[in-house]
């Protein structure tokens, strides 16, 4: 049935090749402070991706692996409840903070392993289930069961000034271990695939998937390579990243160096009920 086994190919995206044991996901827990940090950095660019859902106050949302709630607070705003579900107890206690610094009091919080929990019965369907950035990018199909009536995903979109390769993507303690302990060897490069194989797999199955891009843009200064090194990479100054500020930056009359960072994220919307999901069941036969 299908032009290309989307299913199979999913299983090699960025967080189809991620463990999906409990002794992977806790290190999403080890993580929650340097996470935080970054949604704070982001929260400008987080309210602009809100802002792009189609949320109304009838509406009941579930943020699915909320992380440290940089989406959480802003959906509540907008909504009439939000279900927030997060292994990581650390990530929910920042999602915590920042609801009840917002004054709302129409979310719940849910505490366990999504890889392992099944909508409607682990935790309740919504209206509209939001993900971004996590392993229900893993497994699209059964994101979209998290919903009655429309599903986004939210997926970074490679810049042309991407910096990621300074940080290792084909290494990873995320990949799966046998014996759930961390494993650094080499794991496929899921950006291969991003946003194109999920829209192909939801449009071969029924669904008519949107795509709308959300942009965000940040200047960075430094008086010298290194400092603007600093404020590109926190305690970084090697060769790879001063290698990345003297190819992207621009050097003023005043001797200093200015680089523009630009970010983009795909925000895919889709009606999870136009899924024919008995098209797969034909396809097993």
């Amino acid at each position: 049935m299908f032009w290309a086994n989307w299913l199979e190919l999913e299983k090699h995206n960025d967080w189809g090749v991620r463990g999906k044991n409990d002794a992977v996901a806790a290190l999403w827990d080890q993580g929650a402070d340097g996470w935080e940090k970054r949604s704070q950095k982001e929260e400008a660019f987080a309210k602009k991706q809100a802002e792009a859902l189609a949320i109304s106050k009838e509406d009941t949302v579930l943020d699915v692996c909320c992380g440290t709630g940089p989406l959480t607070a802003l959906l509540a705003a907008r909504a009439k409840k939000v279900t927030a579900l997060d292994f990581s107890e650390n990530m929910l206690r920042f999602a915590k903070e920042k609801v009840q610094a917002s004054g709302l009091k129409n979310v719940d919080f849910i505490q366990g392993n999504w890889n392992h929990m099944e909508p409607g019965l682990d935790y309740p369907k919504a209206d509209i289930a939001v993900t971004r950035h996590s392993p229900a990018q893993g497994n699209i199909l059964k994101f979209s069961r998290c919903a009655r009536k429309y599903c986004y995903s939210l997926w970074m979109v490679q810049q042309k000034q991407d910096w990621s390769s300074l940080f290792g993507r084909s290494r990873g303690r995320w990949l799966k271990s046998e014996r759930e302990e961390e494993n650094w060897d080499e794991r496929p490069d899921g950006r291969l695939y991003g946003i194109n194989l999920h829209f192909n797999l939801l449009y071969e199955l029924g669904a008519h998937p949107e795509i709308q891009y959300v942009s965000d843009s940040e200047i960075l200064r430094g008086e010298t390579w290194e400092k603007l090194a600093l404020a590109c990479f926190p305690g970084r100054t090697d060769e790879a990243a001063l290698e990345y500020v003297k190819r992207n930056a621009v050097r003023q009359e005043d001797g200093c160096y200015l680089l523009e960072r630009t970010r983009s994220i795909s925000v895919m919307g889709w009606d999870p009920n136009e899924i024919r999901f008995d098209l797969l069941e034909e396809e097993i036969r």
